[in-house]
């Protein structure tokens, strides 16, 4: 059943979800790891990647159009994947 994304212990948390607009993330990552982004459509169609991304932080949504996506981050010695929805 793994860890529901709104629990405090959560690797990824994202919010809003759904999103307009910006989508806020927060990552509790390894210490002494970078951490990447990507942002995947649901047959697995990357369409956006970070790299050294900050442990909190926004994407902007724009161009990117609603519907339902999986938001992927790893720091080397963990990672984790949310579904999110991304409205008009």
């Amino acid at each position: 059943t793994g860890i529901p994304a709104d629990a405090p212990d959560a690797f990824l948390t994202v919010f809003p979800n759904p999103a307009s607009g910006v989508l806020k993330f927060r990552i509790q990552a390894s210490a002494g790891h970078a951490l990447k982004l990507n942002l995947t459509d649901v047959s697995g169609r990357m369409l956006r990647s970070w790299n050294d991304v900050p442990a909190e932080g926004e994407i902007l949504l724009h161009g990117i159009a609603p519907g339902t996506y999986l938001l992927q981050a790893e720091d080397g010695a963990q990672s984790a994947v949310l579904r999110v929805s991304i409205l008009p």
